[in-house]
Order: structure tokens, then sequence, then C-alpha cells
């Protein structure tokens, strides 16, 4: 398809900042990228001018794709093609057949976009918003379907996205080219997008201050990674070369963990830009989290692996929850099992990329949230009496002066369990945030790929027994 595109546009300005980005050092496409983020927080605020539903949907597309424009020049097309392709499909297609094709078409446009850029090293820079995109088209599909189901065989999930209707071209593209989020996410519902445009709410000052902050604090956080833990060379003999081996290689693991700020960063963006033209209010929360994609205290200090997990890119966690976990692998009663938790992170993996680092981090990271599943139903029981599934996680640090819910010692189990969690993510995280096999294979045989085998011990040993019947009460 690229090879039959016109030759770039020349727009001026642009030039001049791609100039600007060389001499500085700074990759074209990456500068292309935070600018675009940068100009559509700028522009949010302005959009409380628009009123009325075509008109701000109108506004949604003319933004997103002159952001598009911008950044990919004709490359534009990998977005606007799929996404007229799908409205057809939505009006052509048999109803319960629309999301399977619509997710074969653009998982296998996506793919395109990785082989480019993975075993071609081509330089391009649309293949993450093409993620986003390909998220959107799919659930926007699937709840389509889902909308033609008997009430009974509805999930709660079903119903609160389901589409009864297909969609109007205008609010397809208004949808797809949101603006503050079309660039790399967040990712959120059709059904969410209609209500935040209807609503046309202006976010109070404290909470657009709330999101500004938490954007500082990731600019921060990635500067510091750049400086301090460059996860490009850690196997490089100029990194830390002065330390014992084994701080080197907890270093190496600090790495990981920083390198997560990158994206924290152009999450908030989107999040920032959304909330200042007046998207993303939660009915639900009475809370302003409706673009939030990560929530960083939870990340940073998570009660087990799946709470770092389902904090750290929250919209893709609840899409895969929603259209693989809920869906694929699951009981005669509609209950998910072990299978429907390595569908979720196959699906997730094949979304990110085809190298083999993708494989690695989510199958075994599949591996340790179900270790983790297991053996907190052998042994939490032990140190926290009462278990309360709504509550928020932080919550047990609350229960440690109350005898009858907590064991003396449930502090250290909790300790544990926050640095586990960072373990075992920033471990086997070296494969996803460093793909080279070389890199992340070398750091892993510094200790034997003894957590690998730990890991797969325990799943086989927890698959052959049954724990014992817990004692917590359900609260």
């Amino acid at each position: 398809m690229d090879a039959f595109l016109p030759p770039p546009l020349e727009i001026p300005v642009r030039n001049w900042l791609d100039a600007q980005a060389l001499h500085h050092g700074i990759p074209v496409n990456s500068g292309r990228l935070v600018i675009g983020l940068v100009l559509s927080c700028l522009v949010a605020p302005f959009t409380h001018l628009v009123h009325g539903l075509t008109a701000r949907h109108l506004c949604n597309v003319v933004l997103g794709m002159s952001l598009a424009i911008f950044a990919f020049d004709w490359m534009v097309i990998h977005s606007f093609l799929p996404t007229l392709l799908t409205y057809v499909i939505l009006h052509v297609a048999p109803r319960s057949m629309v999301g399977t094709i619509v997710a074969i078409m653009t998982f296998a446009h996506l793919i395109y976009s990785h082989i480019l850029r993975e075993y071609y090293g081509a330089d391009i820079i649309w293949d993450c918003a093409q993620m986003v995109l390909t998220l959107k088209l799919v659930g926007t599909a699937i709840s389509y379907g889902d909308g033609a189901l008997p009430a009974a065989a509805k999930t709660p999930a079903m119903l609160r996205n389901q589409l009864l209707a297909v969609p109007s071209l205008l609010e397809l593209f208004g949808y797809v080219y949101f603006f503050p989020s079309f660039l790399v996410g967040p990712v959120f519902e059709f059904s969410d997008y209609t209500a935040w445009v209807e609503a046309n709410r202006i976010a109070p000052v404290v909470v657009v201050l709330r999101n500004l902050g938490f954007l500082v604090l990731s600019i921060a956080g990635y500067v510091l990674s750049q400086m301090y833990f460059p996860i490009g060379q850690v196997t490089a003999s100029t990194f830390y070369p002065t330390l014992p081996a084994w701080a080197r290689w907890l270093m190496q693991l600090g790495c990981v963990g920083m390198y997560k700020y990158t994206f924290f960063m152009v999450w908030q963006f989107g999040e920032l830009g959304g909330v200042l033209a007046g998207y993303g209010y939660n009915p639900a929360t009475k809370d302003w989290d409706g673009l939030r994609n990560n929530n960083i205290f939870l990340v940073e200090v998570p009660t087990s692996t799946r709470v770092m997990i389902n904090n750290w890119n929250i919209k893709v966690a609840a899409w895969l929850n929603t259209y693989v976990y809920q869906r694929v692998g699951l009981t005669k009663d509609g209950k998910p099992t072990a299978v429907s938790t390595f569908a979720s992170f196959l699906v997730s993996a094949l979304w990110h990329g085809l190298l083999p680092g993708y494989y690695f981090f989510f199958i075994f990271m599949g591996l340790t949230l179900e270790v983790g599943r297991q053996m907190r139903r052998r042994v939490r029981a032990t140190f926290h009496y009462t278990e309360d599934r709504n509550g928020h996680p932080h919550a047990i640090f609350t229960e440690y002066f109350d005898s009858s819910k907590a064991h003396p010692l449930a502090l250290l189990y909790d300790v544990a369990g926050v640095l586990l969690a960072h373990f075992f993510t920033n471990y086997f995280g070296m494969a996803f945030a460093n793909n080279n096999m070389q890199t992340f294979l070398a750091v892993w045989s510094t200790v034997y790929y003894i957590p690998h085998v730990f890991i797969l011990c325990l799943f086989v040993v927890f698959s052959l027994t049954e724990p014992k019947k817990p004692k917590a009460k359900t609260g």
C-alpha cells in the first residue's frame, strides 16, 4: 500500500520542526509524536466553543486527522481505510459475524505494520496509532454484535457497551480520530465516547491540576530513566561497571521498572488532553477517570502481581477482559479459566508485536498470575481473615491493628507481595522492554533462569493439587 502513495506532503512548519529535532539528536518520528501530543492538549480547551453533536463529532474528525497528517503524512490512509471498511462491514455482514470479520481484518493489518517495523526495519510511526485503532474497531464491531443477543445471554459488560444500531459514519470517524488519544491512546468504548460528546462537560480545575501533576511526575520519571536507567544499555560494559555483579543485576531490573514511565508520560498526555476537552467523566465513580490508563500508586505499590497488571495500561486490560477473558475458555457455568488468562495474554502479545520477547513476557506473566492466584487461595486466609473483593487494594494496610481481621505477620505477607510483584514483573519484563533476545537471555542467564523454573514448578504443583477450603469470609 505504502509504495503507491504520493511523495510526502510539504508542510513548512513541520519541515522546520523535523530539522530542529534532528539538530538536537531526536528522531523525527519521536519529535512529531511529542509535538502532536502537546498540540492536542493546547487545542483541547478551545473545543468547548463547539456546540451541537454533529459539530462536536466533526471537530474530533478534523483535529484528529490533522494530527494524523502532521505525524504520518499520507500514511493516515492506514487508519482511514480500515475505519471505512468497518463501517461497510457493520452494514452488510451478518450481525453475528461482524466482530470476527473486523477482528481478522484489523489484526491482519496490524500484523503487517509489525512485520514492516520489526523485520524490515521500516521507519514508521503510524503503527502505535494502528494498535489503538485496532482495539477501537474490534470492540465496536463486537459490541454491535452483542446488541442482537438475547438479554439473558448478555453479561454486565455487554449490556454496558452494546450497540443496538450501526453508528453513523460521522460518529465512527469521530470516535476513531478523537484527537487527544488518537496517536497513543488510551483506548475507550464507543458508548463512552457518545456519552461524553452528548454531555459536553467542563472538567473542574482540581481535576485538570491533578492530571497535570501526574504528567509532570511521569515526565520526571522518564527523564530519570533516560539518565540513570538506560534500558538499551543493560548488557553494555559501561553499565555501572564498578558495582558488584548482584547489584548490577538489580540495576538491570530497575531499568525495566523505570522504563514504564515512557508509557506513563504519553498516556498522561492523552488523559490530560481528553479532560481539557471535557471527556472522561465516569458516572459510576463520579470522577474524571474514564480516560485513565494507569494508576501510578497501585503500579508502584501493588499488593500482588494482578493488582499491578490491572492498573497498568488499564484500558487495554479492560478491553482484553471484556472481549477475550470473559469470552474464551469459559466453564459451562460461564466462569473464566486458566485458558481464558492465557488467551488474553496471547492476544496482548500479538497486539504488541511479533518479536519473541513479547511472547516470553506475556506467557510467563500469564503463568505468574495463575501461580499468584493459586497461592492466594492457599495462603491468604492465614494472614487476612476477611476479604472485601470490592474494596481498594490498599485497604488491607488498615487491618494490621485489628486482630479479628489480620494475623500479626500480615504486614510481612503484604510487603512480600509488593516485592515479589515488582521482582517478577521486572524480571520477565526485560523481554518486553528490550526485545533483543541476546540481551534479555543474557540478563536471565545471570541467575540461571531460576525464576522461570520456580514459576513453572509451582504452576505444575498447583495444577495437580487442590487447595484446602479457605477460612476467609467474603465481604
